[in-house]
């Protein structure tokens, strides 16, 4: 069994399983920092299903003896089998989910770079003032996404689970 990847894949889902409880309580809570709460557990879900995601890539290659370090990306693991002369069915099937712009997996992925996307424009790094300003840093984020979290988790842990069982039986 793939263990150092298979840890890591578990250890992250359960991050974001414990991270969506407190992000249920946070929603509920009507505290002054409860925008501030929900954005924090929103951010760190979508990073764990991230890292959850990222592992698991790695987790396949090391299941099929590819090289583990140079995966980072669904394109990387296909290239990787490619080179070995091997084609399987957890990388079609992540391919072909990929492939749905409206896909869990595409908008996982869209939830979890937005978590990077809040960044200064230059004109603001260069121009010094003596006014403080609050701005509101990802505004509409949860109105452009379809998905909730608890669902791209649930689609997340239940195509790892599928497919860990059929890796089992071959």
């Amino acid at each position: 069994m793939a263990a150092q990847y298979t840890n890591r894949t578990n250890r992250a889902l359960s991050f974001a399983r414990i991270q969506l409880k407190q992000l249920e309580q946070a929603a509920e809570s009507g505290g002054w920092s409860q925008e501030l709460e929900v954005g924090a557990f929103e951010a760190g879900i979508a990073f764990h299903l991230a890292v959850a995601l990222h592992a698991y890539r790695r987790e396949i290659a090391e299941r099929y003896s590819l090289p583990t370090e140079s995966i980072e990306t669904l394109d990387d693991l296909i290239a990787a089998q490619q080179t070995q002369g091997q084609s399987t069915s957890e990388a079609t099937e992540f391919d072909v989910l990929a492939e749905n712009p409206d896909s869990w997996l595409n908008q996982l992925e869209q939830r979890y770079a937005q978590c990077w996307g809040a960044t200064p424009t230059k004109a603001a790094r260069t121009e010094p003032t003596s006014e403080i300003s609050l701005v509101q840093i990802e505004p509409g984020l949860t109105a452009t996404l379809s998905l909730p979290l608890s669902t791209l988790y649930s689609e997340l842990y239940s195509l790892i689970s599928r497919q860990r069982a059929a890796m089992q039986e071959w």
